[in-house]
């Protein structure tokens, strides 16, 4: 990925603030795992880290605590105007049920938001 050392270098520094810097963490991540993403991120003149979290503080729908769902969906929507973020999870009850996937709970909790 070309980008991914832009981004690193725009958003790599370390804040001491825990929030921002969970939020650094995951833009880093998910830049390594989507190309466009990593590109969008890049080439996002007027944005960064400050930015972003400004964003998701100021529109989280529960000002004493956040999702990291609703992290997420806000810091896409920073750099995506209009993006969704689905989040599904799946829980094995026991190692076995890693092999057999018919007996696996799978949930959504976007609709917890």
């Amino acid at each position: 990925m070309g980008y991914l050392e832009d981004v690193k270098k725009k958003y790599g520094t370390q804040r001491g603030d825990y929030f921002a810097d969970a939020i650094r963490k995951q833009i880093i991540s998910f830049c390594k795992q989507n190309e466009e993403f990593c590109q969008c991120v890049a080439q996002s003149d007027g944005k960064n880290l400050d930015g972003c979290v400004a964003h998701i503080k100021k529109n989280q729908k529960n000002n004493n605590c956040i999702s990291d769902l609703e992290a997420y969906q806000l810091m896409a929507g920073y750099f995506f105007p209009g993006a969704t973020v689905e989040c599904n999870m799946t829980i094995y009850l026991c190692e076995a049920e890693k092999e057999n996937a018919e007996n696996v709970i799978n949930l959504d909790f976007s609709s917890l938001i």
